[in-house]
């Protein structure tokens, strides 16, 4: 969700930009009504999209009106991420965290490194990185 949430604001940023012409716009820069906005848009527009490939039975009551972030969450659930990309995440948090353990904790760095991932182990669903801290002094 992370990563298609990270590319959903970059998406919103490049259309923001292209309404503007402005060619760098920083991620700070768009405004929540802007954001609010162009969430709306690309929603309704991929909720029409949906209705037009989808039959649906017609229902009797109208759905309650999404919240700003469902609607991102339900835009970014719909964008399409590769292994290499999770991958790369599962990484990035992993030395955070290390870091963290690093800085906070006051151990040694040669107690805690990292192990590559193996994506076949745990599924599709999720990627790991093991941290390991090694005992002793």
């Amino acid at each position: 969700m992370a990563i298609g949430l990270r590319r959903l604001s970059e998406r919103l940023i490049a259309l923001r930009q292209r309404e503007w012409g402005q060619a760098s716009l920083k991620s700070e820069e768009l405004s929540s009504e802007d954001e609010l906005r162009l969430v709306t848009e690309l929603y309704e527009r991929q909720r029409e999209k949906n209705e037009n490939t989808v039959t649906s039975q017609p229902t009797a009551a109208e759905p309650a009106p999404l919240t700003l972030m469902d609607m991102k969450q339900r835009l970014a659930a719909a964008i399409p991420v590769d292994e290499s990309e999770l991958r790369a995440l599962a990484r990035e948090r992993a030395e955070q965290v290390r870091d963290q353990l690093l800085e906070v904790g006051k151990l040694a760095e040669q107690r805690v490194f990292l192990q590559d991932t193996d994506p076949t182990v745990f599924g599709n669903d999720q990627v790991r990185s093991r941290l390991t801290i090694a005992a002793g002094s």
